[in-house]
């Protein structure tokens, strides 16, 4: 079916009709950010989108009771190594 002269193309309007829908809930609801990880990535993601309480809502899942998933510390005998922690995981790559 040919399009009438005085028509704007479908796909303009679709992006101008969401362009319009966002101007209109700009600054009536934050957005809702989930964060799976809390990582280096994962926090870093979380400490900066945390900066703009106004725009977000954010979430941080991780699989583990602690932050920093693969750069971690495990506690050691400072009487039998010298130092009373260890890290552990990041510098093997494992």
């Amino acid at each position: 079916m040919p399009r009438r002269s005085d028509e704007a193309p479908l796909i303009h309007r679709a992006s101008s009709t969401r362009f319009e829908a966002a101007e209109r809930m700009e600054g009536s609801r934050k957005t809702r950010v989930l964060v799976v990880g809390a990582g280096a990535a994962g926090m870093s993601c979380a400490h900066h989108l945390a900066e703009h309480p106004d725009k977000f809502d954010v979430t941080v899942v991780d699989a583990v009771d602690y932050c920093g998933g693969q750069a971690f510390n495990i506690p050691i005998d400072k009487e039998r190594y010298g130092a009373s922690w260890l890290n552990q995981g990041v510098q093997g790559g494992s």
